[in-house]
């Protein structure tokens, strides 16, 4: 390997450990769980060919749907539930990382994570309803998984779609973006700022309890592993719904902010 190719992946390894660029994608778990995990694996498995992005992906898919399956027929297996969350959490993050690092981002691996995620969460919630209406003999928690997923699919789809409004940005060139550049391959997109470790922390934290995606699954191994399932699906419901009405507000303002700013 020579310098520029070199320099080319030390640069591509340290883009997929930063800080996201926007506040709003900054999520408790992503960045002090599954990012690091995930940055750990790369070392031990970026070698290996054989282990590609999409396959990544798919692991990560057939382990939710084996949590799923032992929560509905063997729910006091909490521990091997718990064991599938937390490798679907890691596979979230990995594949996307493996991905840059390689150079091998592409169309059909973006798909595939976004229509894994979205079944995956459906029949998660659908399981969450189904186990709380048998011990509640009711049906108000399917209604009440129902609302639950649909908020956190509408959250994703008006996130992504007002996105899409927005104008391109080019962003200046730091020293590591230039050396990529020289190697003739797009650099990978950095964090605008340096932030101090103790404000990222707490900014953190407070997201937690917003239950961005990625904290669903650490919610989801805590509350588990409690035995607090009926619970688990109240705290991801409402916070959901809660979610979805804050975005719908935010990205309604935003295409309204680009429309005006287009007419002027």
């Amino acid at each position: 390997m020579g310098p520029v190719a070199a320099a080319e992946r030390a640069a591509r390894y340290r883009s997929v450990i930063r800080l996201p660029r926007e506040l709003e994608d900054w999520e408790f778990t992503s960045v002090l769980i599954s990012r690091p995990v995930g940055f750990l694996l790369l070392h031990a498995l970026e070698r290996f060919s054989f282990i590609t992005p999409n396959r990544v992906t798919v692991a990560g898919f057939l382990s939710f749907l084996g949590a799923m399956a032992l929560l509905h027929f063997a729910p006091q297996a909490v521990w091997g539930i718990a064991a599938l969350l937390f490798c679907r959490l890691i596979c979230d993050d990995f594949d996307g990382m493996l991905a840059r690092v390689r150079g091998a981002s592409s169309h059909f691996g973006s798909y595939l994570d976004k229509i894994t995620d979205v079944i995956g969460f459906f029949a998660f919630f659908t399981v969450l309803g189904l186990h709380a209406a048998d011990d509640a003999g009711a049906v108000w928690p399917l209604v009440l998984a129902s609302a639950g997923v649909t908020a956190l699919v509408t959250t994703g789809y008006v996130k992504w779609v007002v996105r899409g409004m927005e104008p391109p940005v080019t962003p200046a060139a730091p020293a590591e973006q230039v050396t990529s550049a020289t190697a003739g391959t797009p650099a990978p997109p950095t964090s605008s700022s340096t932030h101090h470790p103790l404000k990222v922390f707490l900014i953190l934290l407070v997201r937690l309890f917003g239950v961005n995606e990625c904290d669903i699954f650490l919610f989801s191994i805590v509350m588990i592993l409690l035995g607090f399932t009926t619970p688990l699906l109240w705290v991801l419901a409402v916070s959901q719904v809660g979610l979805c009405l804050a975005m719908i507000g935010k990205r309604g303002w935003r295409a309204f902010q680009l429309d005006r700013a287009r007419r002027s």
